[in-house]
């Protein structure tokens, strides 16, 4: 039996605030250049975003995993739970508000019986706490935590710089950066985060992400399960729109070379200058990683070159 000592427990988005003051850290994405960095020498805090977590191959112990999504990873299915509960020392930072918006339901004997980590929750979308237009099954969540706020509203008022953020970003890794600064981390690295405009066209040519045979298998088996949930759960509620919408974005992507997916980026690119904007008051520094990210080439972070990481942060490193 496992003891009290290392219960897993679950803890509350204040207690993050500042908790790694100063601490150097690299918020990681499951992108095409994930794996280009020492992980195991680096002295700092490691989040790993999203389905990054599945694409480690044991080069990567994290201390936190951020997710926003619906479908990878899932606490409630038990092949993706088994690989998340193999990392010690690790804290699931959830958005329950996401994960269970629609098709899954929230199964809390699952976080007290069957984790094996510490977990947290946190809200993605109600801005002010306002409600989803239409209403979703995630505004149930809305004022049921002690400190329910968005967590962008939640940096706003613990770093006192308000924000006319309205919408969603694109991506997960708006949220693990957000939680970098909120835990007071500096200097802060992003690697494997290169958010293309069109999800349809890599910055590389090919497979965006970071290449894993068993993984690809394995998100891609789970996917067509998903698919046909996603399918039944919509044909219940006779709700035809994200169909439509997926239609449409094809067409558009095909015409326009543009995708939905590129509007969506202006929202993630507003989101992280605002983000900027608090690290520059704080004087917490932003790297990006990779030269090709997007996150350079719209001017949103400055690229550190690995040289120049070495050179300038040679101390977070091990020998």
């Amino acid at each position: 039996m496992m003891s009290n000592k290392y219960k897993p427990k679950e803890i509350n988005i204040n207690d993050f605030y500042l908790k790694h003051k100063n601490t150097p850290c690299i918020v990681v994405g499951s992108g095409h250049t994930m794996m280009n960095f020492d992980y195991k020498k680096f002295k700092g805090i490691v989040i790993l975003v999203g389905s990054s977590i599945y694409r480690t191959r044991g080069k990567i112990n994290p201390d936190y995993l951020v997710t926003a999504n619906n479908h990878h990873p899932i606490p409630e299915v038990s092949s993706h739970l088994k690989i998340i509960n193999k990392f010690k020392n690790l804290t699931w930072i959830i958005s329950d508000t996401a994960c269970y918006d629609s098709i899954w339901n929230k199964n809390e004997n699952i976080y007290k019986k069957n984790f094996k980590i510490n977990y947290s929750f946190f809200d993605d979308r109600h801005f002010n706490n306002q409600e989803c237009k239409p209403k979703k099954k995630c505004c149930e969540f809305i004022g049921k935590k002690k400190d329910g706020k968005m967590i962008f509203d939640q940096l706003a008022q613990k770093f006192k710089i308000k924000h006319n953020l309205l919408n969603q970003g694109v991506s997960v890794s708006d949220f693990g950066i957000a939680y970098a600064v909120l835990f007071g981390c500096n200097p802060i690295f992003i690697q494997g985060i290169d958010l293309p405009q069109n999800k349809y066209i890599s910055i590389y040519g090919k497979y965006y992400g970071s290449s894993n045979n068993k993984i690809d298998k394995f998100e891609q088996e789970f996917n067509k399960s998903l698919r046909k949930k996603f399918f039944m759960y919509y044909l219940k509620n006779l709700n035809f729109y994200p169909y439509i919408q997926s239609f449409y974005e094809k067409i558009q992507a095909r015409i326009f070379k543009k995708s939905i997916f590129y509007y969506d980026f202006l929202k993630t690119k507003k989101i992280l200058l605002w983000i900027k904007k608090i690290s520059l008051k704080n004087d917490i520094k932003i790297y990006v990683l990779n030269e090709k990210s997007t996150l350079i080439k719209e001017n949103i972070f400055e690229y550190l070159s690995p040289d120049k990481l070495k050179k300038k942060y040679k101390k977070m490193f091990r020998n």
